[in-house]
């Protein structure tokens, strides 16, 4: 079992180093998780960006919610690893 998982961002977001953003997405994602024992739904803010989580073929993507896209699209989402975070599943 993988202690990371593969989580989709908005490209404008790499202007922060992927370390960073993986422990501020654990955070938020976690924080949301304890309030509502679900991770779908955390929002993210990023500067002037604001994505929403959501589940696409069981990978996150965090969804910016200017994007009307079905899936994400590799020439507007990069890849970083996020850390797991712990639930009540785990």
């Amino acid at each position: 079992m993988s202690d990371k998982h593969l989580c989709w961002v908005p490209r404008s977001w790499e202007e922060y180093p992927s370390e960073f953003m993986s422990l501020v997405l654990h955070s938020e994602v976690a924080s949301y998780y304890r309030q509502t024992n679900k991770i779908e739904g955390t929002r993210v803010r990023v500067d002037e960006n604001v994505a929403v989580l959501r589940i696409y073929k069981n990978q996150i993507w965090m969804k910016d919610v200017k994007d009307s896209l079905k899936r994400p699209n590799r020439r507007t989402y990069t890849g970083i690893f996020m850390p797991c975070i712990t639930t009540s599943e785990s």
